[in-house]
């Protein structure tokens, strides 16, 4: 089973005006829950609907309902986070804070549908974000790219971001891009030239793809 929380907007939980009419919804929001998780799922803790979900229903809330349940999540200013799936009820604590904290890290990124198996790179730039500054973790061949393409009005850096994204398929990093596959290897090619860089083994490729994520997480590009 999977724990989610869904929570109000930071904006709310600090006014007590919008708190009320927050928690005057409340029987509302839970009727309206109705229509994707069954009302017995549901219950009311501190200042967040928790509600326990099956492995099935899981699957269709974060797949075949998954662009429903999010508009609904926004008409209703909602940010859900899904726990990772667990089976013992005594660890249920452990799996309602996973799903808390997506939930924070959806609010902070304006994300209404967060699961807790896909904010480690939202978690891991917080921990560093907090002690550190962010460009000192980042490969000098990203800031350079990132910088020339603020000067140049070029776009190198989603161009080597989507091709590392899909190693083995060139073909469907150039449909993202909206570019032909040969543009994307020139592309390329331009890159290892301007920055020096070689992509020929993973941990280079993970320090360079961690980079880029770690610059558009704090919106740095």
């Amino acid at each position: 089973m999977f724990i989610c929380c869904l929570a109000r907007q930071e904006i709310t939980r600090n006014s007590p005006k919008l708190r009320h009419l927050f928690d005057s919804k409340i029987p509302f929001l839970i009727q309206s829950l109705q229509t994707f998780i069954p009302l017995n799922n549901c219950i009311i803790y501190k200042t967040s609907l928790v509600v326990f979900i099956n492995d099935s229903l899981c699957n269709v809330l974060l797949n075949a309902k998954k662009f429903e349940l999010i508009e609904y999540f926004k008409g209703n200013s909602l940010f859900a986070g899904v726990s990772l799936s667990f089976t013992k009820l005594s660890e249920s604590r452990k799996y309602y804070l996973q799903a808390q904290e997506a939930s924070k890290l959806g609010q902070r990124y304006n994300l209404h549908l967060s699961h807790y198996e896909k904010c480690t790179n939202f978690i891991i730039a917080d921990l560093i974000s907090k002690n550190y500054d962010v460009i000192d973790f980042c490969h000098p061949a990203v800031i350079q790219l990132a910088n020339d393409d603020k000067v140049n009005n070029t776009d190198f850096l989603q161009t080597l971001k989507y091709y590392l994204y899909f190693t083995n398929a060139p073909g469907k990093a150039a449909e993202v891009l909206c570019i032909h596959k040969n543009t994307l290897f020139y592309r390329i090619n331009i890159i290892k030239q301007l920055t020096g860089i070689n992509l020929d083994n993973i941990e280079k490729i993970l320090q360079i793809y961690v980079s880029i994520k770690l610059l558009e997480i704090n919106k740095n590009i």
